[in-house]
This record gives structure tokens, C-alpha cells and sequence, in this order.
């Protein structure tokens, strides 16, 4: 099983999320939305440019899936 990341519903890839949560739809700037980075235990995840998951790192703990506001991390 790995996290995987839709694209089309993250706030890192969507100009104008629209999701309420502190990035307020901003892409491409210091106030992205970070929750996921931020929970993430392991420190698995980052950001730059877009949602990167260490699936060596990752432990599939569902931290980052639970908080996401858009739904757009997933454990296929």
C-alpha cells in the first residue's frame, strides 16, 4: 500500500482550492496548505512544487489521508 495524491484536488496543485483550510487557494506561494507535511510523523512528505511522499520513509499510518481537507491523499 502506498499514499497516493490527486492532483486535481490538492491544494498545491489547484489555484483556487476553495477548501477554507489556511491556504486560502493560494498556489505557489508560502501559504500552500501544509497540513499533511506538517502531521506527517515520519517526515515523509514535503513540498516543493508539489506533494512528494517517501514511500521509504512512509508507514502508512493514514495521519496525512485523516487531515486532508480536499480528500486528495488516498492508501491504494
Amino acid at each position: 500500500m502506498t499514499v497516493h495524491v490527486d492532483t486535481t484536488k490538492c491544494c498545491t496543485y489547484v489555484p483556487s482550492c476553495g477548501c477554507g483550510c489556511s491556504c486560502g487557494g493560494a498556489k505557489d506561494t508560502k501559504d500552500d496548505c501544509k497540513k499533511c507535511v506538517d502531521i506527517c510523523p515520519e517526515g515523509a512528505i514535503t513540498q516543493n512544487k508539489g506533494i512528494v511522499i517517501d514511500d521509504e520513509l512512509c508507514t502508512e499510518c493514514g495521519l496525512c489521508v485523516d487531515i486532508c481537507c480536499k480528500g486528495a491523499l488516498s492508501l491504494n
